[in-house]
């Protein structure tokens, strides 16, 4: 079994900022110091983020530490995301992965008429069995970090998860 402990963290709302806006795709928009356009996004990392990455990627924190990303996004803007935001960790990461590893169900409250980008068509789940059975790790050595919890609830209770709440995170987005 691993002795380092997996920690797995989402994007949005924990590592990053995320904000949908026009000058996303507008390439001729300036954006402000800091962000970068993904997809229909504007993304710039959370304040804290670099100076916690500064110490996991680290001599002593990777004799401690395996990191890897998990979000809910497609994984082609997971990877645009690191390129963008972490362009020397792209491959330092365990894994990186997207919703194609969530499982998911439609999500209930969704109408096709329904205009509100808070309400989605599908809900995902981070099932974090499927990590253990592609990689060397277990409850006692795995911790994951994320903004929603519903998407953390198919675990084991023994497992050590973190629910960031986004309000009291860094500066307000743009």
């Amino acid at each position: 079994m691993n002795k380092k402990t997996l920690l797995i963290f989402d994007l949005n709302g924990v590592l990053i900022e995320k904000k949908y806006s026009p000058c996303a795709k507008n390439k001729t928009d300036e954006l402000p110091l800091g962000w970068s356009r993904v997809g229909g996004s504007i993304v710039k990392l959370r304040s804290e983020t670099k100076e916690l990455f500064d110490y996991l990627f680290s001599e002593e924190g990777k004799t401690k530490y395996d990191i890897a990303l998990w979000t809910s996004a497609y994984e082609a803007n997971l990877l645009k995301t690191i390129r963008a935001l972490f362009p020397k960790l792209e491959d330092q990461f365990v894994f990186r992965w997207g919703q194609e590893k969530c499982d998911w169900r439609l999500n209930p409250e969704w109408k096709s008429s329904d205009e509100t980008p808070d309400v989605k068509p599908k809900f995902f789940w981070k099932c974090l069995t499927s990590v253990w059975r592609e990689y060397n790790y277990d409850p006692n050595n795995t911790l994951i970090y994320d903004d929603n919890a519903q998407k953390l609830e198919r675990n084991p209770e023994r497992c050590n998860r973190v629910i960031i709440d986004v309000a009291s995170v860094s500066g307000d987005l743009i």
